[in-house]
């Protein structure tokens, strides 16, 4: 039996709270590698924008837009570039025995991912990997711009808990960029599903459960509703995915 994705608000004690439950399948993860500073980038986050538009909602597809830092020096500075997101694209092409990094870059249930015409199809495929953990993430609000995410949950099978690790990625949508030098130099771009704070990896204990408290960063400039956060579990050895969960802050007031 398929477990729902359960999206409610709570209201107790001033708070607003949001809950998200993961499913019994896995759900697809995608991260694509980017930058403003590349000229093949913008094409590609519209292609990640209209598979999650035109796909089967975040019950079974997740993206998420890391900005790397190594355009930075080439004409301009991305504003979402942060190096840890290119040290976790490095630490991917280790795994997939590749000598560089380049953008863009699609990453899907943590393997390198060239072929873009399959990627809703290989989605597809990861679908139907009974997930190996199970997530839960509950958001407070106990004010209008402070948030506070809990994530809980367990790695199902003993086999998988001593290399499993948890992240907790807060992300934002509808961004837009007006580029005046580098190779995008005249153009405005827009964003979405860019990784504005990343946190982990959270290792699970000896029965595999695990809980993820994190104050979260919200900005007087940054519109809630455009945000939300994605947790997931992840082999840290081969980099596959044992589940992931996306709560999209949309049904804040």
């Amino acid at each position: 039996m398929l477990l729902g994705l359960v999206l409610q608000p709570v209201f107790a004690s001033s708070k607003v709270i949001l809950i998200a439950t993961s499913q019994a399948h896995t759900v697809a993860l995608l991260e694509l590698y980017t930058s403003e500073g590349c000229s093949s980038c913008p094409p590609a986050e519209r292609y990640v924008k209209k598979l999650h538009t035109d796909g089967p909602g975040a019950q079974r597809f997740i993206p998420l837009a890391f900005h790397v830092d190594y355009w930075d020096q080439l004409g301009w500075k991305d504003p979402y570039s942060k190096a840890a997101y290119s040290t976790r694209q490095r630490d991917i092409a280790r795994r997939n025995r590749s000598r560089a990094v380049f953008t863009p870059q699609i990453v899907l249930h943590g393997l390198n991912f060239p072929a873009y015409k399959n990627v809703a199809k290989a989605a597809r495929l990861v679908n139907d990997i009974p997930a190996r953990a199970s997530i839960q993430i509950q958001v407070q609000q106990p004010a209008s711009k402070r948030l506070r995410a809990i994530v809980r949950g367990k790695v199902l099978a003993k086999e998988d808990r001593p290399h499993a690790g948890v992240y907790l990625a807060l992300y934002e949508n509808n961004l837009v960029e007006k580029i005046s030098r580098g190779e995008n130099s005249g153009k405005t771009l827009n964003h979405d599903f860019v990784v504005q704070e990343f946190f982990g990896p959270l290792r699970v204990d000896d029965q595999g459960s695990f809980v993820l408290e994190q104050d979260l960063s919200i900005g007087s400039e940054r519109i809630i509703a455009n945000m939300g956060v994605v947790a997931f579990v992840q082999d840290l050895v081969d980099g596959s995915i044992l589940q992931a969960l996306s709560l999209a802050f949309t049904a804040l007031p």
